[in-house]
């Protein structure tokens, strides 16, 4: 595979579309408090993060697994994470404490959802440590602890390279385990450390991706995952979870012509995935604060009715949501996305997506 055919794994963003839609609509119902019959499939809002950590681990990994040397270079690689990662995380803390500061004048320093607030709490977010701190974990702004997570993994990531090319795939796969699962009970399940594994489940998928190794097994591979998936619990589902992801990625890049790659990389689709990462930061934002306001000013038809709730939220706010979003990262995500990357997005841009259609159709007889 070229190198330049590694920027058009088109499903890849389509993944990521679909992820942050999910976790959207999920939020609606945890704001909404309600949870209709037939839609308990919304309730898994911490499996898509899992998903969310192995496709960063298969992105970050692909180019180490093409080369076949897996060496990276560390200064190049923190470099542009902190660039890609770090100025949409603090424009939305930024937001984050300004809205604080509207709300606290009122009564005691709080955020947007109303929970009190502390020096600590911005100081942890400032230095992404909040996922370590149980009070502060979901303060100031819900998603911001798994950025917090993905960016700690990324200080080791350097290491677990190095592990992979000493020891090799399944050694390094085991190590991580050990290591992630250990401090895991040892911290007494703070600050998802679990999340490591799971990402290095994405690498494997990533290594596997330019092997014929295990080929046959993928599929029944992907399909073990799903069943063990729906029969265990929250911890082994989610190492089921990263690996099914892992695979499901390998499989997707060895098979570029399967109806997956087509579906999933549906050019609208792959659009949203391209400020998927803005969604995930500024959806909860709109959610939380038209909820309140709904409160405050005493609007029974929907504090009331969660299911004027619910609705509200999904067919109202969520886009309004989502096209936000898109300004946001307008103005604080693209400006710090490479060339290549930018590149790609042109190509899934609405226009070029309307105009493609529109030269298709004319060249029909």
């Amino acid at each position: 595979m070229a190198a330049h055919e590694r920027l058009q794994l088109d499903f890849i963003d389509g993944l990521r579309a679909l992820a942050a839609l999910y976790i959207v609509f999920h939020h609606c119902f945890v704001v909404a408090d309600y949870s209709p019959p037939g839609l308990s499939f919304f309730e898994h809002g911490h499996d898509v993060v899992a998903v969310f950590i192995a496709i960063s681990g298969f992105c970050l990994a692909l180019p180490l697994a093409q080369q076949g040397d897996w060496k990276l270079q560390t200064r190049r690689f923190f470099r542009r994470r902190a660039r890609r990662i770090l100025p949409p995380y603090f424009a939305t803390l930024v937001f984050a404490l300004l809205i604080a500061l509207a709300w606290s004048y009122r009564s005691y320093p709080q955020d947007h959802a109303g929970v009190r607030i502390t020096w600590l709490s911005v100081v942890s977010h400032i230095f992404l440590f909040q996922n370590w701190i149980p009070a502060d974990v979901f303060t100031l702004d819900g998603p911001l602890w798994s950025i917090a997570v993905e960016c700690q993994i990324y200080l080791v990531f350097p290491l677990l390279v190095l592990l992979w090319r000493r020891t090799g795939k399944w050694a390094a796969l085991l190590i991580t385990f050990v290591v992630a699962h250990g401090l895991l009970y040892l911290v007494h399940h703070r600050g998802s450390v679990n999340f490591l594994f799971l990402f290095s489940e994405g690498v494997l998928g990533a290594e596997l991706a330019f092997s014929n190794q295990c080929k046959r097994w993928l599929g029944p591979g992907i399909l073990l995952c799903l069943i063990g998936y729906l029969l265990t619990d929250q911890y082994r589902r989610d190492i089921f979870t990263g690996l099914g992801i892992g695979l499901l990625m390998t499989y997707l890049v060895q098979n570029r012509e399967h109806w997956g790659n087509r579906l999933l990389g549906w050019k609208p689709l792959a659009w949203i995935g391209t400020f998927s990462y803005s969604i995930y930061l500024l959806h909860s934002f709109f959610q939380v604060l038209v909820h309140r306001w709904a409160f405050s000013a005493g609007v029974k038809s929907l504090t009331e009715s969660r299911s004027a709730m619910l609705a509200l939220m999904v067919f109202l706010v969520s886009p309004i949501a989502v096209v936000a979003s898109y300004g946001f990262h307008l103005l604080f995500e693209r400006p710090f996305i490479n060339q290549a990357r930018k590149r790609a997005e042109e190509r899934f841009a609405p226009g070029t997506v309307l105009s493609a259609i529109t030269a298709q159709v004319e060249l029909r007889p």
